[in-house]
């Protein structure tokens, strides 16, 4: 088999971490949302506005000369989300691996995927207010916002949902009622630890400040 293309580092002018760099991959002359990396593969997809719970029919999110600028990714399918989410799987991946010593949920280096653009299944239907961990293949999705949230893509969104995978596969905390309650509490210990890690000039102890539509916060971890 031939060897993979060799990385390449993207510019990201991202939705709400400002200019950051992060792995991309290149070929066919144009640069993907994929990092061959960092264990097995961390890869950012576009679901295309589809339910979440089937991944079939997702599509990479490419640009031609991995300057990745808000001229053409803070569109009206709000593009820029995507590239929050892949800059945040990198970092969050690193976290977990230089200080918990942690390669991916299982620890053994699984591949990472994450699906933007994505309606989530809820008790009232399919909604784009929501961002969710499958545990039974294992991804992320995210959801654009509709009558709450704005795209949910920020650092502390991204790590509450990559923390419920860690829980999966260590605490048990897989079930209904208080189980996932105590699932629930301890991704926002987690996100709040992480983003202190990644992102330190942001509100650790507040979740979800930067995606609400209308009230200041979806938790207070200080209240």
């Amino acid at each position: 088999a031939s060897p993979p293309p060799p990385p390449a580092t993207g510019t990201f002018a991202t939705r709400y971490s400002g200019a950051q760099n992060a792995i991309t991959e290149s070929r066919n002359n144009q640069f993907f949302l994929e990092d061959r990396t960092r264990a097995n593969g961390i890869i950012t997809r576009n679901r295309n506005n589809l339910n979440a719970a089937d991944t079939t029919g997702v599509t990479p999110f490419a640009d031609n000369n991995n300057n990745w600028t808000a001229a053409e990714w803070d569109n009206a399918a709000k593009d820029n989300a995507a590239l929050d989410i892949h800059w945040a799987l990198q970092r969050v991946c690193d976290y977990y691996l230089n200080v918990h010593g942690r390669r991916g949920w299982d620890s053994l280096g699984q591949r990472t995927n994450a699906y933007v653009h994505a309606l989530i299944l809820t008790r009232n239907g399919l909604t784009r207010d929501n961002a969710a961990y499958y545990p039974d293949d294992e991804y992320l999705a995210f959801g654009d916002g509709e009558s709450t949230f704005k795209p949910l893509a920020s650092v502390d969104i991204f790590a509450h949902e990559y923390a419920h995978g860690i829980n999966d596969h260590t605490s048990g905390f897989n079930g209904d009622g208080i189980i996932r309650s105590f699932n629930e509490g301890l991704s926002d210990i987690w996100a709040a630890a992480i983003e202190g890690s990644v992102a330190p000039q942001k509100s650790r102890w507040k979740i979800g400040e930067e995606v609400m539509l209308t009230k200041s916060c979806l938790r207070n971890l200080m209240t």
